[in-house]
C-alpha cells in the first residue's frame, strides 16, 4: 500500500491513501475528522492548531484507533477490532504503521545425524542459521531479539530447553538413554527486535531394526557334464556349504549361525554340525563338507542357515541341490555289454532332458542308448530321412551303478549297420515318455 499527502485548498486539506484491496480511503477535512471515503464512518477524530503560509500544522492523535470496518475490509495491515497505537502520533506516522509489517526472520534447522537401531549412547549435531527480514517506520532493518532451541522425543507432550545463546550455529546434543523407536524434535524459534518471529522444526527419527543379509553358496565336491553344482546325477550328493552374513543394524550384534538341510523337501529340518559361535559385522563361514551315505537316493537336498543376533534370529532362503539319473547314448566302434561300457558312452543327458539325437558320424556303425526303467521309449526318428527306427532298435535289461553306487534299472536299447553312414551321417532322434 502507498499513501500520499494531498494539499489542496485551505478549506479542503486532503490526506489520502491508496490501500490494498478492500481498504478506503480516508480523508483529513477542514472540520478535523479523518473519514472513511464517501463518509462511511467516522474513524477518528483529529484537530487543526493552526495556519501557516506553508501549510496546516497537524496536530498529533490524543488517543488510539479502535479499527471499525466491515465485510473484511482493512485499513493496511489492521481490520476490524485492531487497536491502532495512534496516540502522541501524527496521521503520516499512523498511515506508515499501516503499511508496515514485521516479516519473519529467515531459519534454516538440518542434521545429518542418523540414530541406528538399537543405539543408545547418540550424537545429534544440529546446524543452523537465521536471518532477519523486519525493517522499522523509518527503514532500520531489526536485529535478531532471542533465539531459542528445544528438543522433544515424539511421544512427548513437553519441549525441553538446549540453548539460547544466539552466538552459536551448531549445537551437539548427546544423550544415553534406553533406546527407542520414538523421533528426537527439534525445534528453533528466532525473534527480531521489531516483532518478527519464526519456528522451525527437525526430526531425526531412529532406524527400525534391519536383520542380517545372507547368503548361502552351496558346492559339489565333483560334478562332470552335464553336472551342475545344483543338478547332479543321483547319489552325488557330496557338498562343500558356505554362508556371506552382513549386518544391517550395527548395534544389534552377530552371535552364532547353524546350518541344516532338508531331504526331499521335507518340513523337518535337521542340524549340519554344531552351533558356530561368530562377532563382527560381515562373516564369510569356512566351507563344511556335507555328504551322509543315508542321504544318496534322495532326488533333493535343500540347504539353510538361520542366523541369531541380539534381536532376532534371521532364516536365509533355502538352495536346493536336485538329483537325477541319467541317460547315455553315442555311436561306437563295438557296442556296449555290460555296465562300464554303458557310462562310457560319449554323451549323457539328465532323463529330464528330452529328446536327445545321437548323431551317427560316418566311422561307426553301433549306436547305442541306456534309460533308466522309469521311461519308456516313445520313437526314433531319423532326421535326414524321416525313417523311423524304433523297431530296429533292441533292448536288453541291464543294471548301472549311479554316482552313490546306487544300482538302478536301465534298458539298453541297441541298433547297427553292416557298414557306417557315408559320406554324411545321419541324426537318430529319440524320444521318450
Amino acid at each position: 500500500m502507498s499513501s500520499n499527502l494531498i494539499f489542496g485548498r485551505r478549506v479542503n486539506m486532503q490526506l489520502a491513501a491508496t490501500p490494498s484491496f478492500g481498504s478506503y480511503l480516508v480523508a483529513y477535512d477542514i472540520d478535523g475528522e479523518l473519514k472513511q471515503k464517501n463518509d462511511q464512518g467516522v474513524i477518528s477524530r483529529i484537530g487543526i492548531s493552526s495556519a501557516t503560509a506553508s501549510g496546516f500544522v497537524l496536530d498529533k492523535f490524543s488517543n488510539d484507533i479502535r479499527v471499525s470496518l466491515p465485510d473484511g475490509e482493512s485499513f493496511g495491515k489492521y481490520v476490524d477490532g485492531d487497536i491502532i497505537l495512534s496516540n502522541n502520533k501524527t496521521a503520516v506516522e499512523v498511515m506508515t504503521m499501516a503499511m508496515t509489517r514485521p516479516l519473519p526472520p529467515t531459519i534454516t534447522l538440518d542434521s545429518n545425524s542418523v540414530v541406528e537401531f538399537n543405539q543408545t549412547n547418540i550424537l545429534n549435531v544440529l546446524n543452523f542459521s537465521y536471518s532477519t527480514n523486519s525493517f522499522d517506520t523509518s527503514g532500520n532493518p531489526s536485529i535478531v531479539s532471542s533465539v531459542l532451541l528445544e528438543y522433544k522425543r515424539g511421544n512427548e507432550n513437553v519441549w525441553n530447553f538446549l540453548t539460547n545463546d544466539d552466538n552459536i550455529l551448531t549445537y551437539s546434543h548427546i544423550t544415553n538413554s534406553v533406546f527407542t523407536t520414538n523421533s528426537f524434535d527439534y525445534r528453533l524459534t528466532v525473534n527480531d527486535n521489531h516483532g518478527g518471529t519464526n519456528t522451525v522444526f527437525k526430526s531425526i527419527t531412529p532406524y527400525s531394526y534391519v536383520s542380517p543379509s545372507i547368503s548361502i553358496e552351496v558346492l559339489s565336491v565333483t560334478h562332470s557334464t552335464p553336472e551342475t553344482h545344483l543338478k547332479r546325477e543321483k547319489g552325488n550328493i557330496a557338498s562343500d556349504i558356505s554362508a556371506t552374513i552382513n549386518i544391517n543394524s550395527p548395534f544389534s550384534e552377530l552371535s552364532s549361525y547353524q546350518l541344516q538341510y532338508q531331504m526331499n523337501s521335507s518340513s523337518i529340518w535337521i542340524n549340519i554340525g554344531n552351533l558356530v559361535s561368530i562377532s563382527g559385522s560381515t562373516i564369510t563361514t569356512t566351507p563344511t563338507l556335507h555328504d551322509e551315505i543315508t542321504l544318496v537316493g534322495a532326488d533333493s537336498i535343500g540347504y539353510r542357515v538361520l542366523v541369531t543376533d541380539a534381536t532376532s534370529v534371521k532364516t536365509s532362503d533355502v538352495v536346493t541341490v536336485n538329483f537325477s539319473n541319467l541317460i547315455f547314448y553315442g555311436s561306437t566302434s563295438v557296442s556296449p555289454l555290460v555296465a562300464t561300457d554303458v557310462r562310457n558312452l560319449p554323451n549323457r543327458i539328465f532323463v529330464d532332458e528330452n529328446p536327445f539325437t545321437i548323431f551317427t558320424g560316418t566311422e561307426f556303425k553301433n549306436f547305442s542308448f541306456a534309460i533308466p526303467t522309469s521311461v519308456s521309449l516313445s520313437s526314433v526318428i531319423d532326421e535326414d530321412t524321416g525313417v523311423n527306427y524304433t523297431d530296429l532298435y533292441t533292448n536288453t535289461p541291464i543294471n548301472i551303478l549311479d554316482s552313490g553306487s546306487i544300482s538302478t534299472s536301465y534298458k539298453l536299447y541297441k541298433m547297427s549297420l553292416g557298414i557306417p553312414y557315408y559320406p554324411n551321417e545321419h541324426r537318430h532322434n529319440i524320444s521318450t515318455i
